[in-house]
């Protein structure tokens, strides 16, 4: 039996093969035209730009946005998309949401952007994410995970990253809040006007945004996975994370929250007091740092963790310090 007589879902899997390279299956779709849309699909449907260097950057981005504008097809096979570069300008962030805004079935977003030596981007999320003109509302309504990487990010911008939708998971690490010291403050008159979707919220951060951070998870009334990883300050003039700070803000999803990992092996703790977590009634497990979930004086002796299990939620079932 030959190649094109065989049912769609066996190329299909014939095309999955780890071992096949995107050239592989560029050249399967030369010789044999009777595959060649399912090799398209293949190729499309999950797209990763990776760049070493800034110039070679903007030539991945540029040929991938032209390929989209010469096939407009194509644009409704990517359900997810990796860009792993530099973006050294406005002009390149303007094309990047042009991009973006044709991929109107895209459900997997991986935004990897590297620090250069000039700043950091500022407003990156409202730059680059497609919107509406007239209502402000994203475009990208079938995104259901994001995954970015961005030294500068504020919370402002996590906070429109969580109004998406149809989002279930987010992850956002972002080791400083812009160049300037403490965290990019959100109005304080906003109590957000929608519910999020979303489910897994993954931060990682080195600062205590927690009034902030608050703010971010009062929307995220259906939120199941909170995790929390805490990387190291690069400014000391910005506060320590605190344990107490960190209870406070995640007490607008104690009703939701299934799952807690707090994870640190870092001295940018503040530890005078512990993770208050009693109040959560349906947690099932639990992992965190010592740092997070001992007082000062637990850490050097044992002896005094006896009240451990009274801040602990009474649900538990798993626990991993």
């Amino acid at each position: 039996m030959s190649l094109t007589h065989l049912p769609p879902e066996i190329i299909d899997q014939v095309l999955s093969d780890k071992d096949l390279r995107t050239h592989d299956l560029a050249r399967i779709a030369r010789v044999n035209k009777s595959i060649y849309a399912l090799v398209l699909t293949r190729i499309y449907r999950d797209v990763t730009l990776y760049s070493s260097g800034e110039y070679r950057g903007q030539e991945i981005l540029d040929l991938f946005h032209r390929t989209l504008i010469a096939t407009p097809r194509l644009a409704t096979i990517t359900q997810s998309l990796t860009v792993s570069a530099f973006l050294p300008n406005d002009a390149k962030i303007h094309q990047s949401r042009q991009t973006l805004a044709k991929l109107t079935g895209l459900r997997n977003l991986s935004l990897d952007f590297w620090e250069k030596g000039t700043g950091y981007i500022a407003n990156l999320i409202e730059k680059i994410m497609p919107t509406e003109p007239d209502t402000g509302a994203t475009t990208l309504v079938k995104l259901q995970n994001i995954t970015i990487t961005d030294p500068g990010l504020s919370f402002r911008e996590i906070s429109k990253l969580v109004s998406f939708p149809s989002l279930e998971r987010l992850a956002v690490k972002c080791h400083r809040q812009q160049e300037t010291s403490g965290c990019d403050a959100l109005p304080s008159t906003s109590r957000h006007p929608y519910s999020s979707s979303l489910k897994k919220l993954t931060l990682t951060i080195s600062t205590n945004c927690n009034h902030e951070l608050r703010q971010v998870l009062s929307a995220c009334s259906a939120l199941e996975s909170f995790i929390c990883n805490i990387s190291p300050m690069q400014n000391f003039n910005d506060d320590p994370v605190s344990s107490a700070d960190l209870s406070q803000a995640l007490m607008s999803c104690q009703q939701t929250l299934i799952t807690m990992e707090f994870n640190s092996t870092l001295g940018n703790i503040e530890s005078e007091r512990s993770l208050e977590l009693s109040q959560f009634k349906n947690v099932r497990s639990l992992k965190a740092s010592s740092l997070l979930l001992f007082e000062e004086d637990e850490q050097d002796d044992p002896a005094l963790r006896n009240g451990l299990y009274t801040r602990l939620p009474p649900s538990l079932e798993s626990l991993e310090v």
